[in-house]
């Protein structure tokens, strides 16, 4: 996983990798809450959430905030190597 990291990002970082490999496990555990048996928790939460839903995923709300945190660290990360050029103007 680390050298798969350090051929995308080629920053010094030690925190990359295995915030990669979290959001990869993030993601697969989410989709695979769809094997639990979801009549067992429609039973216990109906009573007080008649519209919740077991799978994460399945609400466009979880799907949009970790793709837009991917985003920001995303953007934090290069701007964290690559430095902010805004205020350096040579001629």
């Amino acid at each position: 996983m680390n050298d798969q990291a350090k051929g995308i990002y080629h920053g010094p970082s030690k925190l990359v990798a295995p915030l990669a490999l979290t959001v990869f496990v993030f993601v697969v555990m989410m989709n695979a809450a769809d094997f639990l048996p979801v009549d067992v928790f429609a039973l216990l939460t109906h009573a007080f959430a008649p519209h919740w839903r077991v799978v994460p995923t399945a609400d466009v709300n979880t799907t949009f905030a970790l793709a837009l945190s991917v985003f920001a660290l995303m953007i934090a990360f290069n701007i964290k190597t690559k430095g902010s050029s805004a205020g350096s103007t040579s001629s």
